[in-house]
């Protein structure tokens, strides 16, 4: 009969929306899912996993991918020997964007150009060096540097190779993201699970630590969902990415609360029970 009273009435994929609005859901992984929270840990990470995936893979298809096909319209063959580009003439070879006429790429194999502040670019090719512009900075004069043959491998690309490279490239960053995802955030959710319902215990609440975890961990579902559903809304109307994740992190501040708030009484009274 007690097996049977302990044993919990909901599964994962009532957690999808009664995390939204029910006090029964969260009353019953408070006092009886036990082991099924870690699966709801994994599925939160799986659904992140989704989301920064899908964030990572429109952000490529925006940028690098977009920019390699304009490119490869334009670039003569880049070779690679001992360590350096070379090519047919040192005469900087512009790539204009057709969107507004601006350059989109220079490259510049007699070293005359060393930033893309200089090139008045996005992308400066020389014969050592990438540069790419940083529009992280405010100013708009930073850039990243990338190595063009780090371990000194004799290389030849066309242009109409680009494309494809440039989308192997992001397939297989956002593979390593969703990897990354997986296998560090369940540790990082339950660490913060805990942490939480530690400085809960230390104010004296009637609920025991594992059933605080609990809440904890269900009460991230209501944000994961948001943030899944509208990302990839908000990024094609151009809302800057730190302000969907300043909402969404608001969304699993409240939940977090309302989990709390919503189970008190429950609680409160077990304990005076036991007592």
């Amino acid at each position: 009969m007690n097996d049977e009273a302990d044993k919990p009435r909901y599964g994962l994929r009532d957690a999808l929306y009664m995390s939204f609005y029910s006090r029964e859901f969260y009353l019953d992984v408070e006092k009886r899912w036990r082991g099924r929270t870690i699966a709801l840990g994994f599925l939160i990470c799986a659904l992140l996993a989704v989301d920064f995936g899908a964030r990572t893979l429109i952000g490529f298809s925006r940028n690098l991918i977009h920019d390699a096909d304009i490119a490869a319209k334009s670039l003569p063959d880049i070779e690679a020997k001992n360590g350096r580009i070379e090519g047919q003439t040192t005469a900087p070879v512009v790539v204009k964007d057709p969107a507004n006429d601006s350059n989109l790429m220079v490259v510049d194999l007699s070293g005359s150009l060393k930033t893309v502040g200089e090139a008045k670019s996005k992308y400066l090719l020389t014969s050592e060096m990438l540069y790419v512009k940083d529009d992280e900075e405010k100013d708009g004069a930073g850039q990243q540097e990338w190595p063009v043959n780090t371990f000194q491998v004799d290389w030849k690309v066309r242009p109409t190779e680009l494309p494809g490279l440039a989308r192997q490239f992001a397939y297989g960053i956002t593979a390593l993201i969703v990897f990354a995802i997986m296998a560090v955030m369940p540790t990082i959710l339950f660490l913060n699970a805990a942490l939480i319902s530690g400085i809960v215990k230390a104010c004296r609440s009637p609920r025991t630590f594992w059933e605080s975890v609990r809440l904890c961990v269900a009460s991230v579902v209501p944000a994961v969902v948001v943030g899944l559903l509208l990302d990839p809304i908000l990024a094609l109307v151009g809302v800057p990415e730190a302000l969907a994740d300043n909402f969404t992190r608001v969304v699993g501040l409240v939940y977090l609360i309302y989990a709390f708030k919503i189970t008190r009484p429950m609680a409160a009274a077990e304990a005076k029970i036991a007592r």
